[in-house]
């Protein structure tokens, strides 16, 4: 990528016979800008421990590479423009770069992904966004310089443009993928679509300057590229902003939500049973309730059966001496627990 970026004249006069014009110069430079949005997050996945990050990487190499080598031979068979040398550096470079990405992906089995958090609106931007202008520029190049270059189009620049999309198409899969990731990632993928997008609005203006295009070109260019650094920006801010405030306001526990739904409890001796069941903390659940024959040794009379209580306002006793036990069966409850008619439900 970087030698794209700052040499793209010396590796293109390898593989072409031709004197190469600014257009073919520029768009190999905008190759670049790519591989180090590619390269970054490469750099990033392998260090990583997460399987799925470097699965997303290989699919990305495998659509990049794979169209990249597409490319290639349509451009050998249909522009005379290229030599041999295209076919024993980029070529044969193209393919050691894809074949091992592709035995990967066609040998390990699909990784799970972490859980989707955050905002995930700006990835599935990044990614239509990348994949369907990487898809025009790979599918008709000639139609989309014609409106933006000021000299006749050849087989080098077509070529090379055509490279450039599919690149792009390459690039789009990580942004796809990133969606199941967690939020550190995503800003990763953020960071790598920046480190891409800034150097090719330098590339715009510089091919600009130079008289190579017409004002559609530059404006085409710099509004695509800062839309890419502006819905990544606005990505990792929001997933800030969201970190900052769930940090500040941590979400309520399950108990307390529960007690907050059901502020209808029975009270005795010390603990709370609540009348919607559902478990957790020291609630008493509808299966802990164990209802002993009348009489027995947690008797008031000394073991005597303790008497029934004659029902008040719609309520009527339990059995004598009941027995309730919590759910982690470290207590006893008993006498004066009253229920409805209808029984309490649990």
């Amino acid at each position: 990528g970087i030698s794209l970026l700052l040499t793209p004249t010396l590796l293109l006069s390898l593989t072409t016979d031709i004197r190469l014009d600014g257009v073919s110069i520029h768009m190999a430079r905008a190759c670049g800008t790519v591989l180090l949005t590619v390269a970054f997050y490469g750099y990033y996945a392998m260090a990583s421990d997460a399987d799925a990050e470097k699965e997303a990487l290989v699919h990305s190499r495998v659509m990049g590479s794979g169209l990249l080598l597409v490319g290639m031979v349509y451009a050998q068979t249909h522009y005379k423009e290229w030599n041999l040398v295209n076919i024993q550096i980029c070529f044969v470079g193209c393919a050691a770069w894809a074949l091992p990405n592709l035995f990967y992906y066609l040998t390990s089995p699909t990784c799970p992904k972490s859980s989707p958090g955050g905002y995930d609106f700006f990835l599935n931007v990044d990614f239509l966004f990348t994949f369907l202008f990487g898809a025009l520029f790979f599918a008709f190049p000639q139609w989309l310089l014609r409106y933006q270059i000021a000299i006749r189009p050849n087989g080098v620049s077509v070529h090379v443009t055509r490279a450039f999309g599919a690149l792009m198409v390459g690039s789009s899969v990580v942004s796809s993928a990133a969606t199941g990731f967690t939020d550190q990632t995503k800003k990763v993928v953020f960071m790598s679509r920046i480190i891409g997008a800034l150097p090719l609005i330098g590339v715009v203006v510089f091919g600009q300057v130079l008289g190579h295009f017409t004002n559609l070109h530059i404006f085409v260019g710099v509004c695509g590229a800062g839309a890419w650094v502006a819905n990544s920006l606005l990505g990792i801010l929001i997933m800030n902003y969201s970190a900052s405030i769930y940090s500040s306001n941590p979400p309520a526990t399950a108990a307390a939500m529960r007690t907050a739904a059901n502020p209808n409890t029975i009270g005795g001796a010390g603990m709370t049973m609540r009348a919607g069941g559902g478990g957790g903390g020291g609630g008493i659940h509808g299966d802990d309730l164990s209802l002993l024959s009348e009489g027995g040794p947690m008797g008031d009379h000394g073991g005597a059966p303790r008497p029934q209580q004659q029902p008040q306002h719609g309520l009527r006793p339990v059995a004598s001496n009941p027995m309730i036990r919590t759910h982690e069966g470290s207590a006893l409850v008993q006498r004066g627990l009253r229920v409805p008619e209808g029984g309490v439900r649990f």
